[in-house]
């Protein structure tokens, strides 16, 4: 029995013993988003190593893994606008590591932290600086998306320029917040502006209504105009139609009394036709004058011998 613990004693130890050797030997695992860089005695291998199972010496090599997949950065930052109101402003940053350069970055920077604070932290200050500093207080929220694409265009830019091993994806301005202060005094001018244009909407519909009457009398007026117009022209035509008419029947009477004349110039006989034609026969022969005499009026077989010649021709 007590050999047999012993021995289970012994076996615990070896596989301990041979579990502690391997672990010491250093078998790495480098995660398919991950790129290590190798140490010996602190000096950095070359080539970065690449995804899979890696082997190290123990004791006098080491491996440091970076994440080159992309990386979030969110911090939250004070600065001024142009008009001198300060501001906090919440961003994101959007990065990765290149994966070719990681020796590089051990070498230049350390850590992924360490690459953080003294290449990205300065880097978003100063964009964030230049970039919102032209902007009015007021005009940073409205213009927040386009400022945030100026900030994004003149870090990728730096970081090319400057051939740092980081590529910037994205930046984003989650939030700009003033002081209640000015936010107070902001949302004030925004009711006062907000009732300005309410009464000066009132004005306008006012104005409008205005205009309306007035183009409604006009149009009364003028509609009045056109029909005071046609109704004069009306009399007008009606005066002219009672001239033509007067004119025309005193032309035809004096055409006729015209012709009557000439009729009777040329043949005298004429106006005895037409004594005869218009007597009816009652009128006598003869009458006494004042000495009694008797005076004929007419010689009647004078006149119907005048009436056969004037129906000869």
């Amino acid at each position: 029995m007590k050999k047999e613990l012993l021995r289970n004693i012994a076996i615990a130890g070896a596989v301990l013993s041979m579990s502690t050797g391997i672990t010491g030997c250093g078998f790495r695992v480098v995660d398919s988003g991950e790129r290590g860089v190798k140490t010996t005695f602190g000096k950095v291998e070359e080539e970065p190593l690449t995804p899979g199972l890696n082997w190290k010496w123990p004791i006098i090599q080491g491996i440091t893994l970076y994440d080159v997949r992309v990386q979030k950065k969110q911090e939250k930052t004070k600065l001024f606008s142009s008009d001198v109101q300060e501001t906090t402003v919440d961003y994101a940053l959007n990065y990765n590591l290149d994966p070719s350069r990681v020796t590089e970055i051990y070498q230049k920077y350390g850590t992924k932290e360490q690459l953080e604070k003294v290449l990205l932290e300065p880097a978003i200050l100063a964009a964030l600086k230049d970039t919102m500093g032209k902007y009015k207080a007021e005009e940073m929220i409205a213009k927040r998306e386009q400022a945030a694409k100026e900030i994004l265009e003149r870090m990728q830019r730096d970081m090319k320029e400057a051939k740092e091993p980081v590529d910037i994806k994205d930046f984003t301005l989650k939030d700009v917040d003033f002081s209640d202060k000015f936010e107070n005094a902001v949302e004030e001018k925004v009711v006062a502006a907000q009732k300005a244009l309410t009464e000066r909407n009132v004005v306008e519909q006012l104005k409008a209504k205005k205009d309306q009457q007035i183009v409604t009398a006009e149009a009364e007026a003028e509609q009045m105009k056109i029909k005071a117009q046609a109704e004069a022209e009306k009399i007008k035509i009606q005066a002219k139609a009672e001239a033509d008419k007067v004119t025309l029947l005193a032309t035809a009477e004096a055409q006729a009394i015209e012709m009557r004349g000439q009729a009777i110039a040329k043949n005298p006989e004429v106006l005895r036709l037409e004594t005869i034609t218009k007597w009816s026969g009652a009128v006598p022969n003869f009458v006494s004058g004042e000495s009694g005499k008797i005076i004929p009026i007419f010689d009647v077989m004078t006149l119907q011998k005048a009436k056969d010649a004037v129906n000869q021709k």
